[in-house]
C-alpha cells in the first residue's frame, strides 16, 4: 500500500513539473501560485474562478504578467472571452515571451499574439524594442472576432526546431482547433515574463476581458490517431462520418479510404465540414435500400499530427 501511494504521488508531482505555469484561478486570486503582477492593484479581478479586467479608465491601456522563462521547445495555451467587438482600438494582446515584466515599457523584445485588431484577426507578431517595430509572423484569418461576444482557446507551439505554430478554436473549449499558420524563428531565445495587454476605447469596452486556464509548458505529443464515432446515413446516397477529433482534409477525402458493403463500394465524393473538422460527408453513386444493414469500413484516415488509424468498422 505505502508503495502505491508513493508512484501515485510521484506520478502527480511529474505531471505538474511538466507545466512551468498552470492556473485556473480557483484559487480565487492572482497573488500566489503564480503570482501575477498588475499594472495597477484596480486593473484586474478574480471572480467565478476568472481573471477579469476591472479598469474602466476609457482610452487607456493596462497589464497583468507572471514570471515566464520557458520558451523555446514548449506549448502556450489560455482561455479567453472578449465581450466586445474588437477594433483597431479594442484588442489584446497576449506576451507569450518578453524580455521585461512591465508590459507598458516603451521598449519591449518578444513574441506576442493579438486578437482583435482593424482586421478582427488573432496573429502571431515579433517584437523587437518599440511598439512601432512589431512584425505580424503569422496572420490569421480576418474577422474572426468581428463578433459581439468571442469565445475562444487559442495555443501556440515552438518546437527545439523553432517553428512556431498558431492555433485557435472559436468554441473555447480545446476540442476544435484550427491551424492559422506556421513560420520559423529563432530570433530570440529567452523570456521573463508572460501576461496579457489590454488596449481599450470607450466605456462601453470596459471590463469585458476575460481570462482562464493558462498552462504553459514542454509540448504535449498527440501520438494517438483517430477513432471512429460514427455513420449515419442522411439521405439515401449520403452518409455523414464522425471521428473523436479533427481529421486532415487529404487523408479523410480520400475516396479509397471507406468502403461501404453490402454492394455499395467506395464513395464518389468525400468532403470534410466547412466548420466540424471531426465531420466528414460521404456521396455514393448507388443510393442505400431501406432495411438494408450496411458497414461501413474506414481505414488511413489521419488527424492534425499525421496518426494514421487502421481499419475500424
Amino acid at each position: 500500500m505505502i508503495r502505491l501511494i508513493l508512484l501515485l504521488v510521484c506520478s502527480q508531482i511529474y505531471q505538474v513539473s511538466l507545466a512551468q505555469i498552470s492556473d485556473n484561478f480557483t484559487d480565487g486570486n492572482y497573488t500566489s501560485s503564480p503570482i501575477w503582477t498588475p499594472s495597477a492593484t484596480t486593473d484586474f479581478t478574480v471572480s467565478s474562478g476568472q481573471l477579469k479586467s476591472a479598469n474602466t479608465t476609457t482610452n487607456s491601456n493596462f497589464y497583468i504578467s507572471t514570471t515566464n522563462t520557458l520558451v523555446t521547445n514548449c506549448q502556450w495555451e489560455f482561455y479567453v472571452n472578449l465581450q466586445f467587438n474588437t477594433s483597431s482600438t479594442n484588442y489584446v494582446d497576449i506576451y507569450v515571451s518578453s524580455d521585461v515584466s512591465n508590459l507598458q515599457a516603451a521598449s519591449i523584445n518578444g513574441y506576442f499574439i493579438r486578437i482583435g485588431g482593424t482586421l478582427d484577426e488573432i496573429c502571431l507578431y515579433k517584437r523587437s524594442g518599440l511598439a512601432s517595430t512589431s512584425v505580424k509572423m503569422i496572420d490569421g484569418i480576418d474577422g474572426v472576432t468581428n463578433v459581439s461576444n468571442s469565445v475562444l482557446k487559442i495555443k501556440v507551439t515552438r518546437n527545439a526546431s523553432n517553428l512556431w505554430e498558431l492555433n485557435r478554436d472559436l468554441t473555447g473549449t480545446g476540442n476544435n482547433y484550427i491551424t492559422e499558420g506556421t513560420i520559423t524563428d529563432a530570433t530570440f531565445s529567452t523570456a521573463t515574463a508572460f501576461g496579457f495587454f489590454i488596449q481599450q476605447s470607450t466605456v462601453s469596452f470596459t471590463q469585458k476581458h476575460v481570462f482562464d486556464d493558462v498552462v504553459i509548458g514542454p509540448i504535449i505529443l498527440d501520438t494517438t490517431p483517430p477513432v471512429l464515432l460514427s455513420a449515419s446515413a442522411s439521405s439515401s446516397t449520403n452518409v455523414d462520418v464522425l471521428f473523436n477529433e479533427n481529421v486532415s482534409t487529404t487523408s479523410s477525402q480520400a475516396l479509397s479510404n471507406y468502403t461501404l458493403s453490402p454492394s455499395i463500394g467506395s464513395p464518389t465524393n468525400a468532403t470534410r465540414d466547412a466548420s466540424n473538422f471531426k465531420l466528414v460527408h460521404l456521396v455514393f453513386g448507388t443510393s442505400l435500400t431501406s432495411g438494408t444493414t450496411y458497414t461501413l469500413s474506414v481505414n488511413n484516415i489521419q488527424d492534425a499530427s499525421g496518426n494514421a488509424m487502421t481499419t475500424s468498422t
